[in-house]
């Protein structure tokens, strides 16, 4: 992302009442995880119906998901991830950031005097499978 367009998105994040802004982080954070389970999804070769039936709920449920209509709750996730055999891990940035550069100190890349910041991992949004 363009210093510029940062620039302009942290400005309407912040012009965003307290509620919204906590609203679109729950939007992010649930399409972060559909966009793995999507992803695993089509590794597998598997669809949205086939997943409803192996955890217990409807396919429109599912559709529903991965529209951003609704939200998976915990109890959603887990069940995915049991089911398509994902490994979910929370990471914050800034632990991110140390793993990487612990990464690169061992294979001599990094040597620690510097700051130094790596892009985040991308995650892909959408749904090819239905």
């Amino acid at each position: 992302m363009t210093d510029s367009i940062k620039n302009e998105w942290d400005a309407l994040i912040n012009e965003m009442s307290y509620e919204d802004q906590v609203a679109s982080k729950a939007d992010v954070l649930a399409l972060q995880y559909l966009g793995l389970v999507d992803k695993k999804m089509e590794e597998i070769n598997m669809n949205k119906k086939e997943l409803a039936d192996k955890i217990g709920t409807s396919a429109s449920f599912i559709t529903q998901l991965f529209r951003g209509d609704r939200k998976p709750n915990w109890n959603i996730l887990a069940k995915m991830s049991m089911e398509l055999s994902l490994d979910f891990k929370v990471m914050t940035d800034e632990l991110f950031q140390e793993k990487v550069q612990e990464e690169l100190k061992k294979y001599g890349v990094f040597d620690g005097r510097s700051e130094m910041r790596v892009a985040e991992p991308k995650v892909e949004y959408g749904s090819k499978s239905e």
